[in-house]
């Protein structure tokens, strides 16, 4: 249920002073295991009321010194006080929605006796909801039978106390049922039952997958059909509707469900899965450095990367770069054109390169994809051009999507490179406090927006593929685009190639 600023922070005050009722605590845990803007309010209100008490409680020690009882403080003051700094460290720590809910950020597994423990590649972003019928707090990092894992962004490894190991890609959804049995909602995952666990068992909405003693990967997108590809052994596959088809996979051979219920022959493909983890969340890149203009290549850790095509639409011009070698645009030279369609929907996404820019009007996009000039369906990275009315400084870094944009504070007009960055946070709306714009590392302000829903619009007829340079006026180097968000202290890290 939607809860409104002022009821939120009502919420949370009525725990710090531990008069919430238990009615309330419920509706608290809940809406914060859904909504990370809550629980970031939640924190900062954590925080404030600690440094509060503090300063209450060195007010009191002054005044009672002053009387001429030294810093004796009152037991029962001091006793709550202590049990509010408890409950305060363990929120902050461990980032911990209270009794039942579990946020977790980048943390690193621990020892456990759970049915399944965690690890996660850097920047990646989760939650864990467990069965509130659980009698202890399982373990940070870890999932019970009935615990649900909803992966943001980023890559875990999911180890069953079996010693069956699961890579698991965002955006997914996951409940364990028990030792033997996930459940994938959505998402990509990789299995790996060489230790050739009787029945373990891999369901989907629209496929069981029963494991003979293999490797194997689920592809459970939300709204397409279902995939299953073996890489070794045999898996028994069943759909769950309709016509209720029952087949068994052999090493190197795959299929997809059909909208009847029925199970479809497709290509065997082990490069749609990752199989380990990465070093960072999935990204691509393009450094512009290669001698052959006709064909850029792109690279980075994203499954697929090396197959991307990039290419001039007419002309391509290479200079000198930031590092290396950049490509210089004009309105004629047209731009490089991917085949790759971009990041869709609402799903969080992170921009970075260096760009040197001295046209005197702004125009054209540093890149941008989905549907040109439709409300919320494209996205588009550009200088801010000044010419509609829509206020901010004019050639500042300026973030669309549909008719929605938030503008910076400093002109990148001067012929020097600058390296930018745009990072959008995936909830779902665009507005200063989920688009973020850093300027050679420094977090920029915010000149000029206009809010709007999210939601680019990919693989339509309209829809374009992610198109760099095009229109633009100037030079772009060390291009990276990250399916995810990149916190603060990992931007100057990405500002020199030679670091990562």
């Amino acid at each position: 249920m939607p809860i409104d600023a002022t009821e939120l922070d009502r919420l949370i005050y009525a725990l710090l002073d531990e008069t919430i009722t238990l009615q309330e605590h419920v509706m608290l845990e809940g809406y914060l295991l859904e909504n990370p803007h809550a629980l970031d309010r939640y924190q900062e209100l954590v925080e404030l009321h600690n440094l509060l008490e503090i300063e209450a409680e060195l007010s009191q020690a002054t005044k009672i010194s002053s009387l001429g009882h030294s810093n004796i403080i009152p037991m029962d003051r001091q006793l709550k006080s202590q049990r509010r700094k408890q409950l305060i460290r363990t929120a902050i720590t461990a980032a911990a929605l209270i009794l039942t809910s579990l946020v977790i950020l980048n943390l690193s597994a621990v020892e456990s006796s759970a049915t399944a423990v965690i690890t996660s590649s850097p920047h990646t972003q989760f939650t864990i909801k467990h069965d509130t019928n659980l009698k202890n707090q399982p373990a940070p990092n870890s999932m019970e039978a009935g615990s649900t894992l909803l992966l943001r962004q980023g890559i875990i490894e999911l180890t069953f106390s079996s010693g069956v190991n699961t890579i698991i890609q965002a955006p997914a959804k996951v409940t364990l049922i028990d030792e033997s049995h996930v459940e994938i909602h959505y998402g990509r995952a990789w299995f790996d039952n060489e230790v050739k666990v009787e029945n373990f068992r891999a369901t989907t909405p629209k496929l069981k997958a029963l494991d003979l003693g293999t490797v194997f990967g689920i592809i459970a997108d939300k709204t397409e059909n279902h995939e299953l590809h073996v890489f070794e052994g045999k898996v028994e596959a069943t759909t769950t509707h309709g016509n209720l088809e029952k087949t068994t996979l052999k090493e190197s051979t795959a299929v997809i469900t059909t909208p009847s219920g029925g199970l479809s022959t497709i290509p065997f493909n082990r490069d749609l899965f990752y199989t380990k983890l990465p070093e960072t969340i999935p990204y691509l890149h393009w450094n512009f450095d290669q001698e052959s203009l006709s064909d850029i290549a792109t690279t980075g850790n994203q499954l697929l990367a090396s197959q991307i095509t990039t290419m001039p639409m007419r002309t391509a011009n290479q200079i000198d770069g930031k590092y290396g070698k950049a490509f210089s645009f004009t309105t004629r030279s047209g731009p490089l054109v991917t085949s790759w369609q971009g990041v869709a929907a609402d799903a969080p996404r992170t921009i970075s390169c260096w760009i040197k820019y001295s046209a005197r009007n702004p125009s054209g996009a540093i890149v941008e994809w989905g549907i040109p000039e439709s409300n919320s369906a494209k996205w588009r990275i550009t200088l801010n051009p000044e010419v509609q009315n829509e206020g901010g400084v004019r050639g500042a870094i300026r973030t669309e999507f549909g008719n929605g944009y938030v503008i910076g504070s400093t002109d990148l007009r001067d012929d020097q490179w600058h390296h930018i960055v745009s990072v959008y946070d995936g909830s779902g709306k665009g507005s200063p406090r989920s688009i973020k714009h850093y300027i050679d590392g420094k977090l920029e302000p915010v000149s000029a927006y206009q809010a709007n829903v999210i939601n680019t619009t990919l693989n339509k007829s309209k829809s374009q593929p992610c198109l760099i340079g095009n229109r633009f006026k100037g030079a772009i180097d060390d291009l990276r685009i990250y399916q995810g968000v990149l916190p603060a202290n990992a931007i100057p890290g990405i500002m020199h190639p030679s670091s990562n």
